[in-house]
């Protein structure tokens, strides 16, 4: 998942066979071998709505936390979060973004925990933080608590561990990962029926109250 070379080696090799990369959107995809298809989820659009959710509870400054991947899904959702503030009259500031170098960490709850322990040490006035995973808004969430800061708004991404954003009762994006696998299935059996090369699954707000 964080690297074409495999499946276009596998396409080059059986041009007749049909081939689909899930969920992990890669830079270069769409130069791939035409037997190559990609199901993802709109992330920009998942991220689009939950600022403009923000933005529309009164919220006007709002950081986001992501780390560095090698894949595309993360950085679509900064994009996301950044068209939604300009479109609704935020100007978009870079310091309100966070991002963990790949490889500082492999716990996102950690992860949520030191950004937003820098956050805080900066000095950076928010009233919302929106975490682009489920598991990142828990530390954030901890961290919050442990400081007595609760009235920030904290965010995520992803549904899929249900029970966190129902735990800690913070809203979230569900991706429908269940409809990406069925639409994979449809490609392999529809041998006759023509697919674009890439699908993108929309994702659901999941408003926590």
């Amino acid at each position: 998942w964080e690297d074409l070379t495999e499946g276009e080696f596998l396409a080059e090799k059986f041009p007749d066979i049909k081939f689909v990369f899930l969920n992990y959107y890669l830079d270069g995809f769409e130069d791939t071998p035409p037997n190559i298809y990609g199901i993802f989820n709109d992330d920009h659009a998942g991220a689009y709505q939950m600022t403009e959710y923000l933005t529309g509870k009164g919220h006007k400054r709002i950081a986001i936390f992501s780390i560095e991947q090698r894949n595309e899904n993360y950085y679509q959702r900064v994009e996301g979060y950044k068209h939604a503030l300009e479109d609704n009259g935020i100007k978009f500031e870079r310091d309100f973004v966070y991002v963990m170098e790949r490889g500082e960490s492999v716990d996102l709850r950690d992860v949520g925990k030191s950004l937003t322990k820098s956050l805080i040490n900066k000095g950076t006035k928010v009233s919302a933080i929106f975490c682009v995973n489920d598991v990142m808004a828990t530390g954030v969430i901890e961290y919050l608590r442990k400081r007595g800061k609760e009235e920030i708004e904290v965010v995520g991404y992803d549904n899929i561990i249900p029970h966190l954003s129902r735990d800690y009762k913070f809203s979230t994006v569900k991706v429908d990962f269940e409809k990406m696998g069925k639409k994979a299935i449809n490609i392999f059996m529809d041998r006759n029926k023509r697919y674009p090369k890439i699908i993108k699954i929309p994702p659901q707000l999941l408003i926590r109250n």
